[in-house]
C-alpha cells in the first residue's frame, strides 16, 4: 500500500529549533521519545505499525521503530531528517491512527558512518 499522509487521523509537528543546530546537517537521525506526558498510547496500535514521519509535503521519512510499549507509555523512534537547518526552524510530521502498514526503514536511517549512538540523558528540543 503506497503510503499516504491523508490515511491518517492524527497528526503531531516536530519541530527542532535552529538555535539549537550550529551548522546545517545532512541526513541527521533524530530520536523521537514518546510517553504518557506527550502522546495518547490508546490512539495506536500494539504494533505501531500505525505511526508513521513525514516532511511538511507529505513525503514519507526513513524511520526506525526502536520501542513502543503501549503497557509501560513508553516508545521512541530514530527518524532521518535529510535538512536539519542551522537558520530556520526545521518541521516534520508524526502521524498516527492510520494503516495498519509497516513503514519503517532502519537501514533507511543509518549508513555506514555511523558506529554507534549514545544517548545521555533525554532533551527535549
Amino acid at each position: 500500500m503506497p503510503f499516504n499522509r491523508l490515511d491518517y487521523s492524527k497528526a503531531a509537528k516536530i519541530r527542532i529549533h535552529s538555535t539549537y543546530i550550529d551548522a546545517e546537517l545532512t541526513n541527521f537521525p533524530i530520536k523521537v521519545w514518546l510517553d504518557a506526558s506527550n502522546f495518547n498510547f490508546d490512539d495506536v496500535l500494539d504494533s505501531g505499525y500505525d505511526i508513521a514521519f513525514c516532511d511538511l509535503e507529505g513525503n514519507l521519512l526513513d524511520f526506525e521503530r526502536v520501542e513502543l510499549d503501549k503497557s509501560n507509555e513508553e516508545g521512541y523512534f530514530n527518524v532521518r531528517i535529510p535538512t536539519v537547518s542551522s537558520t530556520t526552524d526545521t518541521e516534520i510530521m508524526m502521524l498516527w491512527d492510520g494503516p495498519d502498514v509497516d513503514y519503517s526503514n532502519a537501514s533507511g536511517v543509518w549508513d555506514e558512518s555511523f558506529v554507534g549512538v549514545w544517548h545521555f540523558g533525554i532533551f527535549v528540543i
